[in-house]
């Protein structure tokens, strides 16, 4: 599905530059929870990739859910979430099972309410 040089890639990082190990763990971690929603497949669309591949960027980007990041002159600011580290959101949920079933309304319908915890 994705792989920590796919991250770096959308991180406009080469892999050397980024920290290896957490990195791995990161794509690792999103890849499972991904393939709970999705289940395994043998090639995944292109939109479940996209949400991969954010979700594992977002978690890299900023794990300790900073507001404000500052490193000598330069300032970065986050949008903050309700969550930190890698975790879907509502409607990224939503989006990967629209992607597999075809619905986009299966999961507004309660089609996984069963087989996954709500998360925000």
């Amino acid at each position: 599905m994705i792989e920590a040089s796919d991250v770096a890639t959308y991180l406009r990082s080469s892999p050397d530059q980024l920290d290896s190990a957490a990195l791995e763990q990161i794509v690792d971690t999103t890849v499972g929870l991904v393939i709970e929603v999705t289940g395994t497949m043998s090639a995944y669309p292109a939109r479940v990739r996209a949400i991969a591949l954010e979700v594992a960027a977002r978690a890299y980007r900023n794990p300790e859910r900073l507001r404000t990041r500052t490193d000598g002159p330069f300032s970065k600011t986050f949008e903050i979430s309700e969550r930190a580290g890698v975790y879907l959101a509502e409607s990224e949920r939503i989006d990967l099972l629209a992607s597999v079933t075809g619905s986009p309304t299966a999961a507004s319908q309660g089609a996984w309410a069963g087989s996954m915890p709500y998360l925000r």
